[in-house]
């Protein structure tokens, strides 16, 4: 039977996993996608909560294929679930790999811009246009308040070329 309805339920950005539910005719399946897994698949380290949800949501149509692949293979586990007990699908690398499916975290990549709320990368100017750099001697003289995007350990969030991603507040005077 193809699972139906995929949809990514709110993340915990503390879980190790994203989760996914989808229906099998009418009963409730539970799938969870592994943050570490999410990590070795794109080669990243240390992926926030939110960057997990991300990618899980930006991929969500290989996810699901990978998920009712595996589901239809009848490899699943019983999962207490509000009082009930559902099926429930772990997804970790081997699963992507050896499914076929190509994955992408280009929505992870964007060189410049600030972070929202709900995790999303709002657009802003590429850093290359970005004068003077947030967290500069010369942005703060100007009054700026943005700051250098970090991950928990306190260390730059980098996009594929390197350069740092920044948090462009609204309010400030240099860049928005």
């Amino acid at each position: 039977m193809l699972l139906s309805d995929f949809r990514m339920a709110q993340p915990d950005v503390t879980a190790d996993f994203v989760p996914m539910y989808c229906l099998d005719r009418r009963q409730t399946v539970a799938a969870a996608i592994g943050r570490m897994c999410l990590e070795k698949y794109f080669h990243r380290q240390h992926l926030t909560g939110t960057q997990a949800g991300t990618l899980v949501r930006a991929n969500q149509e290989a996810l699901a294929r990978i998920i009712s692949a595996k589901y239809e293979r009848g490899e699943y586990q019983a999962h207490a679930y509000a009082g009930s007990t559902i099926r429930r699908v772990g997804i970790e690398l081997p699963d992507i790999e050896e499914s076929g499916e190509v994955l992408t975290d280009r929505v992870l990549d964007d060189q410049a811009g600030w972070a929202m709320p709900d995790g999303r990368w709002s657009h802003g100017p590429a850093s290359r246009d970005m004068s003077p750099l947030p967290e500069t001697a010369e942005a703060r003289c100007r009054g700026c308040n943005c700051s250098v995007v970090r991950d928990e350990s306190g260390k730059p969030r980098t996009g594929r070329d390197g350069g740092a991603r920044y948090a462009i507040e609204k309010s400030c005077p240099v860049h928005s």
